[in-house]
């Protein structure tokens, strides 16, 4: 879930769209952070490495913060040597000076500095960078492989889309103490200087405080701890655990070994890989309904990605049906009925009513037209087979189809994705 639309600044009519999906990089991030001053500098080195089977010329990162935080790119190198940079939207593309084949290896460095915002609003997407009051926040701040997608949109939808990364290890300075909430585990750090690593992760992301506590259990293998202030403690782990049980028993198991939950400011509950945020401000008859949403978002648009911008139904029905259905609680929708193929850019303020509460409610059929062992079977070998990689809404379908039968799946909610495409299961991850 997302904030709305940021003032716009257009997309670069000189570049061409780029795609860096089918790339792999490993992340090396040196970061100073002021709260005071609000101040952010950021290092990054990317090891990409071309597992495409075609050669590239061209490599393309999300940084959000180009939108969020008013970032303004400095050096960037290729292989230590001076390199382009086209700055599009949210997306830098480096032309590379040679093609990178196949199974061959650049190392890029990016430099940037940012200012985290003062002062936002839930109609706003400044607050995902930003130190306000005693809480910051920093959301896509790292230079990431994905490829070209505008940040506007007429909805809340996210408009990301990023392939997984092996490793990253983050170094993060303060001018103050203070508490991480972070994708990765805290690994190290002297004095106001902290060091983090992720493994398997397709973002890191982090919320900080000097005012957080902690508490923590243990479930499905994991350690799930939550940062906190004024949220209450007992109920959002509990909601969580009993989340993390269902997921891993109906999908598959919960892929990191710690999960961290940060409270924010009044905005919006956010997913990321091994984390997530809810707001301070979070009604307590929609808490329970938040916090397994965002757990599922770790099977789902995390461990599983999927191009969250174009094919949202991927991530966001399946999640909320699972969601949904721990805390039996469904509503109904006041808009009327759409298509669920819609990208974030083509459908408004429905958006939500939409691909969620409708998508959930063409899921929940089909679900209980062929039984619960058999959908939650073809949701677990779809998550099996993508684990790591990207899938999408054809894939989704394709899963439930290869159970329920091609015919038993009502494509006419889906006119931009029929006929339906028939893959054979078991499939590989789609890179693209």
């Amino acid at each position: 879930m997302a904030a709305t639309i940021a003032p716009a600044t257009g997309r670069a009519a000189d570049v061409a769209d780029v795609s860096s999906l089918a790339l792999s990089a490993t992340y090396s991030v040196e970061a100073t952070f002021g709260w005071e001053d609000r101040q952010a500098s950021i290092h990054t080195t990317a090891v990409v490495t071309n597992t495409a089977r075609w050669p590239v010329s061209a490599v393309a990162f999300n940084l959000a913060t180009l939108r969020t935080g008013h970032a303004e790119v400095g050096e960037v190198t290729a292989d230590g040597a001076p390199a382009e940079r086209l700055v599009d939207d949210q997306t830098i593309v480096v032309p590379l000076a040679s093609v990178l084949g196949p199974g061959d290896t650049t190392t890029i460095a990016i430099g940037y500095t940012a200012r985290f915002a003062a002062s936002s609003s839930a109609n706003s997407d400044t607050w995902a960078f930003a130190r306000i009051d005693e809480v910051l926040t920093a959301y896509r701040w790292i230079p990431w492989l994905s490829r070209s997608t505008p940040f506007d949109r007429p909805n809340v939808g996210d408009p990301f889309v990023t392939a997984s990364s092996p490793h990253v290890a983050v170094s993060i300075t303060t001018d103050r103490e203070i508490t991480f909430a972070a994708t990765g585990q805290r690994v190290g750090g002297s004095g106001l200087t902290q060091a983090f690593e992720a493994t398997d992760v397709r973002d890191f992301n982090l919320a900080a405080s000097p005012t957080y506590r902690t508490r923590s259990v243990n479930v499905a293998g994991a350690t799930v701890t939550f940062f906190y202030r004024t949220l209450p403690a007992d109920s959002v782990l509990d909601t969580a655990a009993r989340a993390m049980r269902d997921y891993a028993t109906k999908i598959g198991p919960y892929p990191h070994a710690q999960l961290t939950i940060a409270e924010i400011g009044p905005w919006s509950p956010f997913e990321s890989p091994a984390h997530f945020w809810l707001p301070d401000n979070a009604p307590m008859r929609l808490l329970p309904w938040m916090v397994a949403h965002e757990v599922a978002h770790q099977w789902f648009y995390s461990a599983v990605g999927n191009d969250q911008a174009r094919e949202p139904f991927a991530d966001e029905a399946v999640s909320d049906l699972m969601a949904r259905s721990l805390i039996s609680r469904f509503v109904s929708s006041p808009c009327p009925v759409g298509r669920l193929d819609h990208s974030i850019y083509d459908i408004g303020e429905c958006y939500p009513w939409v691909i969620y509460v409708q998508g959930v409610a063409w899921l929940r059929e089909l679900r209980d037209q062929i039984g619960g062992d058999a959908f939650w079977g073809a949701l677990a070998r779809y998550y099996e087979a993508h684990v790591g990689g990207l899938g999408g809404t054809h894939e989704v379908l394709a899963a439930l189809a290869s159970v329920a039968g091609q015919d038993a799946v009502d494509y006419r909610r889906f006119p931009h994705l029929y006929p339906p495409r028939v893959i054979s299961l078991p499939f590989g991850p789609n890179l693209l």
